[in-house]
């Protein structure tokens, strides 16, 4: 399998995104995942302008910084423009946020219902929001979400 640098879904290039919570963690990584397959990235941040405006340094040609009350209803306003909503579920993924926020014997006990053993790391969830963003790969796919969890939430 190809590493995700290599990895190359041409109907991305050019595809408009908007990344949401994309100056740190997840979203940071979807949001450069995405300028990696040449889309135009408008990434989103809640608190961390800084944060938003390093993911952008690299590719300012291709990716704006945007502040702002982003709400699931939106999506309703889409549909009619043939605009599939989808959505990733991110299990216990280690982030700065769990460094600063979680104690360790909670996040160890997380941690211990993972059948995979670990938490996931931001760049493990790209793969996911590249698929659903991809007509080519996801085109029949709408209202659907994608748990990215190391099987800690299977039935």
């Amino acid at each position: 399998m190809s590493s995700r640098s290599e990895l190359n879904i041409p109907d991305l290039a050019g595809k408009r995104i908007l990344g949401t919570g994309a100056s740190a963690g997840i979203g940071a990584a979807v949001a450069l995942g995405f300028l990696g397959q040449g889309a135009r990235v408008a990434i989103h941040y809640g608190a961390n302008r800084a944060g938003a405006e390093r993911v952008a340094a690299g590719a300012s040609d291709r990716a704006v910084v945007v502040h702002g009350n982003l709400t699931r209803g939106h999506a309703k306003e889409f549909v009619a423009d043939g605009i599939r909503v989808n959505a990733v579920a991110p299990g216990v993924i280690q982030t700065a946020f769990h460094d600063r926020y979680t104690p360790a014997d909670l996040l160890s006990a997380q941690v211990g219902t993972i059948p995979m053993g670990r938490a996931g790391t931001p760049e493990e969830c790209v793969g996911a929001y590249l698929f659903l963003a991809s007509k080519e790969l996801s085109g029949y796919l709408t209202g659907q979400v994608i748990e990215v969890n190391g099987g800690q939430l299977m039935v």
